[in-house]
């Protein structure tokens, strides 16, 4: 099975989720990275709790610096949405840069910020040719807005070194802010609207 270049090692004593992360390793290898190189992931370890969260299925926490802390993940997940659940709190340690970089205001941030991991899980079922798979993913998805506007930047941005999503990440990449390439896009996609 392969692994991931530098995801942290995530440390979780519970065998239902150690389980799961085993098999995000191979979600990570198949699932399209849009822009997100191994030089751009978090290392190291990273603690995973299985616990009591409030009114979420999982979080992904991260430091005043910007940088991944601990993945949690709800005791009270039915068994058949923890793959779910588990590859969507770690592609948020996967797409971290969106955090390092985000210099938009709520709802903003959040939208892109969640758009990564639902249209990255969308596409690799795409990739896999299981599109009733991908059905489920637009169906099921508590963050419709987020999986939607990822489509809509998939769909209309034009960057430096291409089109697409992939493009949208690399030039946040580039430019270290979210905001600037953001606006970018709104440009484009009113432009091309009209």
């Amino acid at each position: 099975m392969p692994t991931i270049a530098r995801m942290p090692k995530f440390d979780c004593n519970v065998s239902e989720i150690a389980s799961v992360i085993n098999r995000y390793n191979y979600y990570d290898s198949v699932a399209p990275n849009f822009g997100i190189e191994p030089h751009d992931e978090p290392d190291g370890v990273l603690p995973v709790y299985h616990t009591k969260l409030n009114d979420a299925l999982g979080l992904t926490a991260f430091s005043e610096d910007r940088k991944p802390v601990y993945v949690a993940i709800s005791k009270d997940i039915p068994e058949d949405k923890l793959p779910r659940v588990c590859a969507h709190e770690l592609d948020h340690i996967k797409s971290s840069i969106l955090i390092k970089y985000m210099d938009l205001p709520e709802p903003w941030s959040e939208i892109l910020i969640e758009g990564y991991p639902e249209f990255r899980r969308y596409n690799y079922w795409k990739k896999l040719g299981e599109l009733e798979n991908a059905k489920n993913v637009i169906r099921e998805s508590p963050y419709k807005e987020a999986l939607f506007l990822a489509n809509l930047i998939d769909q209309y941005y034009v960057g430096k070194e291409g089109v697409g999503y992939r493009a949208f990440i690399k030039d946040i990449k580039r430019e270290k802010s979210v905001r600037k390439v953001f606006k970018r896009f709104i440009e484009q996609y009113k432009s091309k609207a009209n």
